[in-house]
């Protein structure tokens, strides 16, 4: 349900605001949601013993001029649906990503990756799904190598422990 809702105020953002408030919007919701991770703010934002003004000066300030902002805050707020936010920016920052073709990835791995390796697999992956795909390692703990682009649903693993068993699974059957 959440994500559902949250893609319906993000379609509704992009639709009716102008492009620059969008931005700005998207912009101070990236701020909002990593408040959201903070037990104390999402506790306070979320009480029902502060006053929707209150809340609405705790989110926004009081002289916030972004008025696509301060009304989305005060909507989200009589609706009791602040918990959206997060989701929200994560649907407008999709929807930017699939208007630009442009998408960000994840190579995962217990070593570190060369430049020309990574190269080459953007390269790869990019001419596969026609589109632009900017790649950040990540240091994992597992033996092997894993491809992550969320936005486009791809992931690609190969784990040597999972090598190893299904080659002796192999080689026991073949007895």
């Amino acid at each position: 349900m959440s994500r559902a809702a949250a893609k319906k105020y993000a379609k509704v953002l992009v639709a009716n605001g102008d492009k620059k408030k969008v931005e700005e919007t998207k912009a101070f919701l990236l701020a909002l949601s990593s408040l959201f991770k903070e037990p104390k703010f999402k506790d306070t934002v979320l009480s029902p013993l502060v006053s929707l003004e209150e809340k609405t000066e705790l989110i926004v300030g009081k002289d916030n001029k972004n008025t696509v902002l301060v009304n989305l805050v005060k909507l989200l707020i009589e609706k009791d649906r602040l918990e959206l936010i997060p989701g929200i920016y994560e649907e407008l920052r999709y929807a930017d990503a699939v208007a630009a073709n442009a998408y960000e990835g994840y190579v995962y791995s217990s070593v570190s990756v060369d430049d020309a390796t990574m190269a080459e697999l953007k390269a790869n992956i990019a001419k596969k799904f026609d589109s632009s795909i900017d790649f950040k390692q990540v240091k994992s703990d597992v033996e092997g190598f894993r491809v992550e682009v969320p936005d486009l649903g791809i992931e690609v693993s190969f784990a040597q422990d999972r090598l190893k068993s299904q080659l002796i699974q192999h080689i026991l059957r073949g007895i």
